[in-house]
């Protein structure tokens, strides 16, 4: 076992008017910390926009929803196989109850009427590799009394987890065998500095009308920033939750992993705001204590002389992280920082892999 075990993520980018994460009213999202409103995007928005850009990497599947038994019913009736509604509750079954997992199914087991199965969902969200989904529907196709529960069919499948289920893990209350510990943790990205919110007021005209007036009014939440992000890959994690798995087969997963992390952007309001960009800084350390390093910004950052704030964002982590190094906060190998190439950190991770 390689003695390396985490690598440390830590970026800072600056964003110009944006709305890349909303809350329910559809306000930029933000959070009070050091006593200052600062603007936030989620980590479930961040890890959705990496998943994707991983999988256009490394051209895998993945389905996270509620569609699975509808999915598996359609591919069944596509070849034709009988007892086809008796063999999806069969897979979708929880502590011995044929259709426990699918919504409505009592419903129909007392009418007898497909038609109150509705949309053939499932009572919760499923998050399947694309390989999973191929063993599942192999057990349907088994003589009826033979065909084992969800559980059951996925238990012991572990190289068909794929990369990207033993990168961010699953977590399954109603079936715990295929709960899976993530490798990667991220922290929710925050401003470096104080942030005040904004609204754009916009008229959309009526080009046909016959009247003078807008023909619909509106307001949008929007916001600039500089911010920080943290994630921690946990190699142990990744090699256990992928046994078998040659040396390259890693390497390639963890070098889609940080150009995904440095290239995607959460799409929130993309057509209307535009504010990709790429991240001014990038730090990456080998170390064996999974530490975050937001504290840098707890007093938070106060514009240059001459504005800006990402100058002293990087002169503040620098200095943090420095004190922790002193405090015992091991490094091995670092890579990065505000002159980082691309190709450079993806070849510095994939050589920790051994």
């Amino acid at each position: 076992m390689n003695a390396i075990r985490f690598i440390s993520f830590m970026i800072l980018r600056t964003l110009g008017p944006n709305c890349v994460n909303r809350d329910d009213l559809g306000n930029t999202k933000s959070t009070f910390y050091g006593g200052r409103e600062r603007r936030r995007i989620s980590s479930q928005c961040i890890k959705r926009n990496v998943r994707k850009f991983i999988n256009s990497l490394l051209s895998t599947i993945n389905y996270r929803t509620h569609e699975i038994p509808r999915l598996v019913k359609e591919a069944l009736e596509a070849e034709k196989v009988s007892q086809v509604v008796e063999r999806v509750a069969k897979i979708f079954n929880y502590k011995k109850e044929d259709g426990k997992l699918i919504d409505s199914y009592d419903k129909y087991k007392k009418s007898g009427k497909v038609e109150d199965l509705g949309t053939f969902k499932s009572t919760t969200s499923l998050f399947l590799s694309q390989d999973e989904l191929d063993l599942i529907l192999l057990e349907a196709k088994k003589p009826l009394d033979d065909i084992k529960p969800l559980n059951d069919v996925i238990k012991g499948a572990d190289k068909r987890y794929g990369a990207i289920i033993a990168l961010f893990g699953r977590f399954m209350a109603e079936a715990s065998d295929m709960t899976l510990e993530a490798a990667c943790s991220f922290a929710h990205e925050i401003s470096t500095h104080e942030v005040m919110s904004e609204s754009d007021y916009f008229i959309l005209e009526n080009e046909m009308a016959l009247t003078t007036g807008g023909g619909h009014i509106g307001h949008s939440s929007f916001g600039t920033s500089t911010t920080y992000l943290h994630v921690i890959l946990d190699l142990e994690t990744l090699r256990s939750n992928l046994p078998g798995f040659s040396t390259e087969k890693l390497q390639s997963i963890v070098g889609a992993f940080v150009e995904a992390l440095v290239k995607s952007f959460p799409e929130g309001r993309k057509n209307s705001f535009f504010a990709n960009t790429l991240p001014d800084y990038v730090r990456i350390d080998a170390t064996t204590l999974p530490i975050s390093m937001v504290s840098a910004f707890e007093e938070p950052i106060q514009a240059g002389d001459q504005g800006g704030y990402l100058k002293k964002s990087i002169e503040a982590l620098e200095s943090y992280r420095t004190q922790q190094i002193l405090r015992g906060y091991e490094v091995s190998s670092t890579c990065g920082g505000n002159k980082y190439v691309i190709k450079d950190l993806v070849e510095f991770v994939k050589g920790l892999i051994q």
